[in-house]
């Protein structure tokens, strides 16, 4: 693995962090060459706060139940990129979500209800 990506493969933490409550933070800040790539089914009980120099990428299902921040351009150089692939989908539970990107990829979806 690429020490400037975070890549969520295979995570088994009761049930894909479904039982760990609280705020999760996921960074991969590399000077403008860094990613965040969730490559299966993830669920998190709790707030998920992800930042990126380059690109976010949600090949499967994520599924929060609080409050979700995603910033795929944290160092806003301008080439940051939200994507949620074909198939799959960005579901927030009825919970806020904020999205900063510089460019959003969507041929997937995204579920986040009348919070947002």
């Amino acid at each position: 693995m690429n020490t400037s990506t975070v890549t969520f493969d295979d995570v088994s933490v009761d049930d894909n962090f479904a039982g760990v409550t609280g705020r999760v933070v996921v960074r991969a800040l590399a000077n403008d060459d860094a990613d965040v790539i969730f490559r299966n089914d993830v669920k998190f009980a709790g707030e998920l706060d992800v930042f990126s120099d380059r690109h976010v990428t949600i090949e499967h299902d994520l599924t929060t139940n609080g409050e979700t921040f995603i910033d795929s351009d944290y160092d806003n150089s301008g080439t940051g990129t939200l994507t949620v692939n074909v198939g799959a989908t960005l579901a927030t539970t009825d919970r806020l979500l904020t999205l900063l990107s510089n460019d959003i990829h969507m041929p997937g979806s995204i579920t986040a209800g009348t919070r947002s």
